[in-house]
């Protein structure tokens, strides 16, 4: 649910709000991970549980509700959005979270994350910064953003990413970002801070 409107000529705000719930078969049954049977058709098919570490599915639900809030306003020849969202996982429950048996913290007391940031537009010229918060039980893990926390973790992280692109034509764009991100709790570590550089070409339909 969510409604937009102006507060002046041509200042504009965006006010939201979701709720999300998933099964427990997303947590508790095993599925098959697809692969190509027609390249490897010997491989056997690849049983996985999700198993989200070991929670309880008792004690454990995925039910989270967040809230979101945007503000666009031009700045001379600048048009700049500001934005904000906070998200929490009222199910994360148990003796055991998405970490594992091992992580230092219980469920209740890591199931919220947030970003916050501003994008700016200078005619064919676009950037963004951002920073993010996401606790190891915030959300379902397999679903959070595979480049922020690549090469770390796919929650329990927290960091910035930067943002610079350019529209070439109505169709084509450039992008260059650069996330840098660490563990929210550092535990059981390999690496305690990643730095990854992303340059991309897109065209839209």
């Amino acid at each position: 649910m969510g409604y937009k409107g102006a507060f002046s000529e041509k200042g504009k705000f965006t006010l939201a709000s979701g709720y999300q719930v998933y099964s427990n078969e997303m947590i508790s049954e095993e599925w098959t991970l697809d692969h190509d049977f027609e390249a490897d058709p010997a491989k056997p098919a690849t049983k996985s549980s999700l198993g989200l570490g070991g929670v309880d599915p008792d004690a454990y639900d995925l039910s989270i509700g967040d809230i979101y809030a945007d503000v666009s306003v031009p700045v001379g020849p600048v048009k700049l959005k500001s934005y904000g969202q906070l998200w929490m996982n009222f199910g994360a429950d148990g003796k055991h979270g998405q970490a594992g048996s091992k992580f230092p913290g219980l469920p209740e007391d890591n199931d919220m994350g947030w970003v916050v940031g501003i994008d700016g537009t200078y005619e064919s010229f676009k950037m963004g910064l951002a920073y993010s918060v996401v606790e190891a039980d915030s959300l379902f893990g397999y679903l959070s953003d595979s480049d922020f926390g690549d090469g770390l973790s796919k929650t329990n992280k927290q960091g910035w990413r930067a943002q610079l692109g350019y529209n070439i034509t109505k169709n084509w764009s450039t992008d260059f970002t650069f996330l840098n991100f660490e563990r929210v709790e550092d535990w059981a570590a390999k690496e305690d801070q990643v730095s990854i550089y992303q340059f991309d070409v897109s065209y839209k339909f």
